[in-house]
């Protein structure tokens, strides 16, 4: 054996308490380093379940808004297609009302073109109006 190598072994014989520190000491900073890094795994994994969960909840939101979107915009349309029904309905309806009322004012009229009394009287009854007939005076 070399001379350094027996000089080293008799100063560890000597010492042997300074060298178990010494290795207990690295042997420590390795376990240190080692659980770090594990618990740093553990916590990018986590970090990163979070982050995966949060896009799925954003995801969630974004399709909801955008179905919501969608559910808006066919309610407007469906609710200007009925507004125009409705319209042309009224409109043909108030076409029909005005010659209905037409042909009953015109046949009235020639039923009863020599009494204004009863021709009011009789308009107003066949139209569905309240009419104000003052009593005659004596």
């Amino acid at each position: 054996m070399s001379l350094t190598l027996l000089n080293v072994c008799a100063w560890m014989k000597k010492n042997w308490k300074i060298f178990l520190v010494v290795l207990e000491a690295i042997v420590g900073v390795v376990l240190f380093i080692l659980v770090q890094k594990k618990n740093n795994n553990v916590f990018a994994d986590k970090l990163r379940d979070i982050n995966i969960l949060h896009k799925e909840e954003i995801d969630k939101i974004n399709n909801a808004r955008e179905e919501e979107r969608r559910q808006l915009k066919q309610n407007e349309e469906n609710l200007q297609k009925q507004l125009i029904e409705i319209k042309q309905h009224y409109t043909q309806q108030v076409e029909t009302l005005d010659t209905k009322t037409n042909k009953i004012i015109e046949d009235t009229t020639k039923k009863y073109a020599n009494d204004p009394k009863a021709l009011s009287i009789e308009l107003a009854k066949r139209l569905g109006v309240e009419l104000y007939v003052p009593e005659e005076t004596k």
